[in-house]
């Protein structure tokens, strides 16, 4: 074989790994016009909510960890919002 042949040969075979050897390219979504997720649903109120509030109250007041207005007050909203 010739050495032009031979160039011409491996200049073939380095072109053909070239295409083989990488993978084709990939396109990514953007991600900065793409919309975020919508938030989670809220969970539906079971009637229960004031009265684990009432009772978290009590506890901190028996704890002393609230003062007596406190209590009060936080008593008086909860109530408030039923």
């Amino acid at each position: 074989m010739m050495r032009s042949q031979l160039a011409s040969l491996v200049k073939q075979v380095i072109g053909r790994a070239r295409l083989t050897a990488f993978a084709p390219p990939v396109t990514l979504p953007d991600t900065a016009t793409s919309t975020p997720p919508p938030p989670p649903a809220p969970k539906p109120s079971t009637g229960d909510e004031p009265v684990e509030a009432l009772k978290r109250l009590k506890d901190l007041w028996e704890q002393n960890l609230i003062t007596e207005e406190e209590h009060r007050e936080t008593r008086k909203a909860i109530l408030d919002r039923l």
